[in-house]
């Protein structure tokens, strides 16, 4: 893909400047372009002849104001849209030149919770930090967003206890969606975007189900297994919408469980163990259905990890400490909350891939927390 890291784009090619001799032509030039494509983000470019990189290219854009070249070897993309990139050098004495024609897409949108002035309110942004709206504005706290299919679905405690509204992404008014007055958090809209988990009651909250009209809300079956005693939040749904991830207490200790949505009682089995005193929470499931991350602090301070699902090996995502609350994108990255001093928080995004490259999401002033994607 065109916006994946690593992408080579030759797109379009051509030799100049021959001496007229066919004998002597000089060999076909490309641009090859590796890193990612998108708004706000720096490439690699290089001009290739024959099979060999060309020392000393000289490369351009057009539209000038849409990208800027950095170093000579490397494009700041600045817009969304259309780039041509050329560039020109000489190749065993003969000069040649090409261009490449990219299509630069603008990040994706996430929505979040934003603390400004002492109150709590949905939000929605670009990665890079474009087209930061305010999507709430009630006195009462807002807050632990999730949207599918043009809807923001999250908490709000304008009617007094914690429950269910929803907003249309698109800007409009509010109406509550959970059907009674139990304390419910962390919800979690399905694939299709028509069903609703979240955590329901207080001191001890179990995985509840609902349509997304508000009614027919069941207990997650395959969580129960008969404790009381077990604190059970943060569901999320597999990409088939037939699974779903959450942490339990279930064991004495926080770890991550994943039942099918519609198994037997007490019938989802264990994914990450929070076992010898450490805690394995807010599991969040991929797009391409093959890896849950959550925060952790088995290694010391709580920080991100990876579970493949088919094999249950976990990798470590980030050695920062004081993150958490991760969440997909659909194009492979994850976004999460991580602790910047005095109580406040701030948003940032990592590849999987390139975990060791941390990007902040400009969010502007307050303190901003549980991101998620808008597919």
């Amino acid at each position: 893909m065109r916006n994946a890291l690593g992408i080579a784009a030759a797109l379009f090619c051509a030799a100049c400047e021959s001496n007229g001799s066919a004998a002597t032509a000089p060999p076909a030039a490309s641009i090859s372009v590796s890193g990612r494509v998108e708004r706000s983000s720096t490439a690699a470019v290089q001009l290739i002849a024959g099979n060999a990189a060309v020392p000393g290219a000289v490369f351009t854009v057009e539209p000038a104001a849409n990208a800027s070249v950095i170093a000579g070897d490397s494009v700041q993309f600045l817009s969304g849209g259309e780039l041509t990139v050329s560039a020109r050098g000489l190749a065993a004495g003969d000069s040649v030149h090409a261009s490449a024609v990219l299509e630069v897409p603008v990040p994706p949108t996430i929505v979040f919770d934003r603390l400004t002035n002492g109150n709590r309110d949905i939000w929605s942004v670009q990665l890079d930090g474009g087209a930061l709206t305010r999507l709430t504005s009630d006195t009462s706290d807002d807050r632990e967003p999730t949207a599918r299919g043009g809807h923001v679905y999250f908490i709000s405690y304008r009617t007094g206890t914690a429950q269910v509204f929803k907003t249309p992404i698109a800007g409009g008014a509010a109406t509550r969606v959970s059907g009674d007055n139990v304390t419910v958090g962390y919800p979690a809209l399905a694939p299709g975007g028509a069903m609703l988990a979240f955590a329901s009651g207080s001191g001890f909250p179990k995985i509840t189900v609902s349509d997304t009209a508000g009614g027919s809300e069941t207990r997650f079956a395959a969580a129960d297994a008969g404790s009381s005693g077990a604190i059970e939040e943060r569901p999320a749904w597999s990409p088939a919408g037939d699974r779903i991830a959450y942490m339990t207490t279930r064991d004495g200790w926080a770890g991550i469980y994943v039942g099918q949505t519609t198994g037997a009682a007490g019938s989802a089995t264990p994914l990450v163990s929070g076992a010898n005193g450490y805690a394995s929470v807010e599991p969040a499931w991929s797009f391409d259905g093959n890896t849950i991350a959550f925060a952790s602090d088995r290694d010391g301070p709580t920080d991100l990890y990876a579970v493949t699902i088919a094999t249950g090996a976990v990798a470590r995502l980030t050695t920062s400490g004081n993150v958490g609350q991760p969440a997909w994108l659909p194009d492979g990255r994850l976004v999460f909350t991580q602790s910047v001093g005095a109580g406040a928080y701030a948003l940032r995004w990592l590849d999987p891939a390139d975990s060791a490259h941390v990007h902040a999401i400009p969010t502007g002033a307050g303190s901003a927390e549980h991101a998620a994607p808008t597919p």
